[in-house]
């Protein structure tokens, strides 16, 4: 009777054995991977957001030339969006890094259960900081729309 659990076990597979294997090589890895791509995406938030500052204070002079009204939306939305963008960088810097000096037990369980949360952790911290990017780049964006559409002249 095929399929009812009291057949001969199934033949060795050499190529199901190598999955498994990296199946479990990739679990353990895990956090390395997520810990390695937060560490370039906070670089890259990191310029951005030095890039975007420099670029606020070089457009600064020019917001005299503006009415007042749209002065304030502009200060606003460019302030905010550089403050969501600081926000973006410490979380991808916590998901790159995770909490220094935290102690971790040397058993196998405790270990294990620390990695597992600190990947989560550290998956949730990286999709945060790119919601954090995208609010924040969309905020100086809006104050650069603002900006442009009313330039006296």
């Amino acid at each position: 009777m095929a399929g009812s659990g009291g057949g001969t076990p199934p033949a060795f597979d050499p190529d199901l054995e190598h999955w498994e294997r990296r199946v479990y090589e990739t679990r353990i890895g895990q956090l390395g991977i997520l810990r390695a791509y937060a560490e370039k995406w906070r670089t890259g938030i990191i310029a951005l957001t030095g890039l975007l500052s420099a670029a606020s204070v070089v457009a600064a002079p020019k917001l005299s030339e503006i009415n007042a009204d749209a002065r304030v939306q502009i200060i606003g939305l460019g302030i905010g969006g550089l403050v969501i963008l600081i926000i973006g960088v410490a979380l991808a810097m916590r998901a790159s890094i995770g909490i220094p000096g935290r102690k971790v037990l040397l058993l196998p369980q405790a270990i294990r259960d620390w990695e597992i949360w600190e990947s989560k952790v550290s998956r949730v911290c990286i999709i945060l900081s790119l919601v954090c990017t995208l609010v924040g780049l969309s905020a100086i964006l809006g104050a650069t729309a603002i900006s442009a559409l009313n330039l006296k002249g």
